[in-house]
């Protein structure tokens, strides 16, 4: 029903009423294809239940774990790159709330997004830096790039800043 709910918000449904009917409305093929008996389609209610109890980190990381397997099986052994970088989401400030910052990992091979922190206002891209990371599985014979706000003495040993502080 997840994937379900994907297909529904890349369609641009974007509320939970609006993803039922999506998930309501489409041919029965494809809710099967979706795993979703056509006789016993799932109610807003159920929907809603559903995507408010997923964990959005396990999500990611489930999702970039499986992209990533698929973008390794279509490149070439030479080495991968994968670029960070941090950007504020566009639409995301309210009157009460600042708006969303998040960090993510890309493929550059692929364009596929394969990990993404919130960067909060209580912290920076710094101390977020190495979680991201983490959510990667293996980054052997990889090149990884960052921009100059994420790069620091503690990422990088040839940052500038590591000769400015004597690391």
């Amino acid at each position: 029903m997840v994937t379900a709910a994907v297909c529904a918000v890349l369609a641009g449904y974007r509320s939970y009423a609006a993803i039922a009917e999506w998930v309501n409305d489409a041919p029965a093929p494809t809710a099967v294809a979706l795993g979703i008996d056509p006789d016993r389609r799932p109610s807003e209610a159920m929907i809603r239940r559903l995507l408010q109890a997923l964990d959005p980190d396990l999500l990611t990381a489930a999702i970039g774990g499986w992209l990533a397997t698929r973008a390794a099986a279509a490149q070439p052994t030479a080495k991968r790159a994968i670029a960070v970088d941090g950007k504020t989401l566009r639409g995301s400030r309210t009157t009460d709330t600042a708006a969303r910052h998040v960090m993510a990992a890309c493929d550059q091979g692929t364009g596929i997004v394969l990990a993404s922190t919130d960067v909060n206002g209580k912290t920076n891209e710094i101390t977020r830096f190495q979680p991201l990371l983490d959510q990667l599985d293996d980054l052997r014979d990889t090149v990884v790039t960052v921009t100059r706000c994420t790069a620091s003495a503690s990422t990088s040993p040839t940052s500038p800043n590591a000769a400015r502080t004597g690391s």
